[in-house]
């Protein structure tokens, strides 16, 4: 194909790229640049890269990562990269010293990435987060205060009652397994589902509960792990009287073994 070393400009208000392969197509729409499909019946996709000042054009990887509202649902070192989860969400530095305790990290499902620390971003925490150099109380809002190199707490979050909330997590034939977040105290329990993601070994059995009480949510007669399969148990269960961990239990010592836990529940509407 020819090319126009000086092209400087077309009279028509579309322009077709690679004609031949019905290429993507520029068009100006009364002043305003769209990317067309080549046959204009509707609008293309156009990549450019993560944005260095305001008039540059954004992509949805930054978008998701800078405006997407900042749920935090674990803690970590500041110092220790966290290993990815299957769902996106914003972790927090618990440890660390004060160049770093106000870093997040933006773990996209596949990969982490750290966020510095800037000067009055919001997190909403959903689940109380302790052991580290800064603790978080449930259900609140903090902002990062850069002076004095602290999470300030400026709100309670309202309105989570009657919403449905989801702790998931995978596991292995290891004997007990715990969830990273707490279910809080006196929440109702609404459904517990077990995913056999590869078979245990014959003879194992697995229940489900809270640190406090063995199979409160699920039973060993509820599913067979040696089925690759999906058991679940609907139910309106009261959960502990304090926050408590989901607690699975794997009895029989199976050799080989994996699974998904799901476990929804809410703090009812009176």
């Amino acid at each position: 194909m020819g090319s126009f070393a000086n092209l400087s400009g077309i009279i028509n208000n579309f322009f077709q790229i690679n004609k031949n392969d019905n290429g993507p197509a520029l068009k100006n729409n009364s002043g305003i640049m769209e990317i067309r499909k080549g046959d204009d019946s509707g609008y293309e996709k156009l990549s450019v890269d993560s944005p260095t000042i305001f008039q540059n054009a954004s992509n949805k990887e930054y978008t998701d990562k800078t405006n997407t509202p900042m749920i935090v649902t674990a803690q970590v070192d500041g110092n220790t990269t966290p290993t990815p989860t299957s769902v996106r969400h914003i972790i927090v530095n618990s440890n660390g010293t004060a160049a770093n305790i106000g870093d997040v990290w933006w773990d996209d499902g596949t990969s982490a990435e750290k966020l510095t620390a800037v000067e009055g971003r919001t997190i909403a925490v959903t689940d109380a987060l302790s052991g580290g150099t800064a603790t978080f109380d449930a259900d609140s809002i903090y902002q990062w205060d850069a002076d004095g190199s602290i999470w300030v707490k400026i709100g309670d979050i309202g309105g989570l009652t009657g919403a449905e909330r989801v702790i998931r997590y995978t596991i292995d034939n290891s004997a007990t397994q715990d969830s990273t977040n707490d279910i809080p105290a006196n929440n109702r329990i609404t459904s517990c589902e077990l995913e056999i993601t590869t078979q245990y070994s014959g003879g194992s059995s697995i229940e489900i509960g809270s640190e406090s009480t063995d199979g409160l949510i699920m039973g060993t007669g509820d599913n067979t792990p040696q089925s690759a399969n999906t058991y679940k148990v609907p139910q309106d269960t009261a959960w502990e009287a304090s926050d408590e961990k989901v607690r699975v239990k794997v009895a029989g010592a199976p050799a080989a073994g994996a699974g998904v836990v799901i476990v929804k529940y809410t703090n009812p509407n009176n």
